[in-house]
């Protein structure tokens, strides 16, 4: 009996502990729900790692390391004693600030600034939950995430232009004349292009990601951690200089006929990945010189219930976010048909096929010419309309955005100006410069929930406030004449099809 008794009083003493996990674990939780609440973002992005030749496929495992580095932290992390209401109130309202960016990014299909507010918002979350001084130690871990977003692509003219004078000038110092103009070099064999993707960028980013992970994980001071990410960039730069002459070289060597030429950037991996023996011995110096790590301490831990206490306002505040961000993306709205409308005493037919605007993923589109009346081949013979209306728009199917533009293959907008009609609507007047010296006059508008806009950035911004009303319907509408004899007659000619009627369509047939 006393036995029994004896169990029973411990299996009782059992059930009343309370369960108490690392203090790390509600920031893990913070980065696993940020998967499923900012899915649309993470799938665009992915789109951009994926990307042939984009140099980004080490986002991937960016984004599986971070909650790796929160958990090696998890000694450090732990909740600030001194975290009050009003510094939880105000971090809980910093995430609702970020979390307003983020949707105007989406909704204005801005999407580096959309995937560059998540980091901040998801330290905000953090700071919500373990006061500032409790969440600091978790800077760093987030802050990794920006390995894994392209915003290191505004170096690359910089890397470019490094890359072609060092590179040729290595080429010569080799014993090659090489003749210089721009971004190609001319050699004896043929002729190289340094392009954009033989800036380096990539690798650039996976040294720097390389180095900062090997500091994070060796707790590196700063001052050394500073001097390994100096060392693998400078790695990484100079490394691209040697793998563009060497691709002037061979491809000199053999006639061009080498496989090197056309798919050199296997060589620039092996090589970087042998770069990266003497980077790891410097970065065992660095790690050598640091004081001893002392005494690990244990990890802190928290009870479940003031765990999740503190979870709660963050994780409702970044689903909220979720949630309107959804809502707003696919409010696109019913798609129009567009229709060409008749204009009196004009010849409506089909569209101009030497100039044909790019407007990819558009959800309609509308392609016309309109013979001029009484035209007796002293000036343009034709008025070129062109309409394109956009619902959703996503990453390199957008209104305003790589690669669209009214411009089309084969032509460049040039001299752009704003205009106004006679009834103060406004427009773009510019002119089209194609090969051989041909020229088109062109005039176009954007509009946005009903109104012209003339600017990309006022487009963007009228996009974005489709987040707090209406969704935002857009669209385009280019008209455009051949300038014969010269610009100013095409564009009077542009101007007598508007106000035959092209001038109604835009405000209403086309993008209603």
């Amino acid at each position: 009996m006393n036995d029994i008794a004896s169990d029973d009083a411990d299996r009782v003493a059992t059930s009343t502990i309370p369960i108490r996990w690392p203090a790390v674990v509600p920031a893990l939780v913070v980065l696993a729900l940020a998967v499923p609440a900012f899915w649309p973002a993470l799938v665009e992005l992915a789109a951009r790692w994926e990307e042939p030749g984009g140099g980004n496929s080490h986002g991937y495992a960016i984004v599986l390391l971070v909650p790796w580095l929160a958990w090696l932290a998890r000694d450090r992390v732990s909740f600030a004693n001194g975290r009050g209401v009003p510094e939880a109130v105000a971090a809980v309202a910093l995430v609702l600030l970020l979390g307003t960016v983020y949707v105007l990014a989406r909704a204005a299909h801005v999407e580096l600034v959309a995937w560059s507010t998540v980091p901040p918002l998801l330290y905000a979350a953090l700071v919500a939950s373990y006061g500032w001084r409790g969440a600091r130690v978790l800077a760093v871990p987030v802050a990794y995430l920006y390995f894994a977003i392209p915003i290191w692509t505004v170096l690359t003219p910089a890397l470019q232009a490094a890359t072609v004078t060092a590179s040729s000038a290595l080429v010569r110092a080799a014993g090659l004349a090489v003749f210089i103009d721009g971004d190609f070099v001319f050699a004896p064999a043929g002729t190289f292009e340094i392009a954009g993707g033989c800036a380096g960028t990539s690798f650039f980013v996976v040294a720097l990601a390389t180095a900062a992970l090997f500091a994070i994980v060796e707790r590196l001071r700063l001052g050394s951690a500073w001097r390994l990410c100096a060392a693998a960039a400078a790695m990484a730069i100079v490394l691209n200089w040697v793998r563009v002459a060497a691709i002037v070289l061979i491809g000199n060597a053999t006639a061009m006929h080498s496989s090197l030429v056309e798919d050199h950037a296997m060589l620039g991996w092996w090589m970087f990945a042998a770069a990266l023996v003497p980077l790891f011995l410097y970065a065992r110096r660095l790690a050598a010189r640091e004081p001893g790590p002392g005494v690990r301490r244990a990890a802190a831990r928290v009870g479940a219930r003031r765990a999740m206490t503190r979870l709660l306002p963050p994780l409702a505040a970044l689903l909220a976010t979720s949630a309107w961000a959804a809502s707003t993306v696919d409010r696109s709205g019913a798609i129009p048909v567009l229709v060409a409308p008749d204009l009196r005493g004009w010849r409506q037919g089909p569209a101009d096929a030497g100039w044909q605007p790019r407007f990819p993923g558009a959800a309609a589109t509308v392609a016309a010419t309109y013979g001029v009346p009484g035209a007796s081949g002293a000036g343009p013979e034709a008025v070129a309309a062109y309409a394109a209306f956009y619902g959703r728009q996503r990453p390199l199917h957008e209104l305003v955005g790589y690669p669209s533009g009214v411009d089309g293959d084969g032509w460049q907008l040039r001299a752009p100006e704003a205009a106004r009609d006679r009834d103060g609507r406004p427009y773009v007047r510019a002119e089209l410069a194609g090969a051989n010296g041909t020229r088109r006059a062109i005039q176009f508008w954007y509009e946005v929930r009903g109104a012209r806009a003339v600017a990309a950035r006022e487009v963007k911004w009228r996009e974005a406030l489709s987040a707090f009303g209406r969704p935002a319907r857009s669209g385009v509408v280019a008209l455009s004449a051949e300038c014969r004899p010269n610009c100013d007659l095409a564009h009077e000619t542009i101007g007598r099809a508007y106000d035959a009627g092209l001038a109604r369509w835009s405000a209403g047939t086309a993008l209603q």
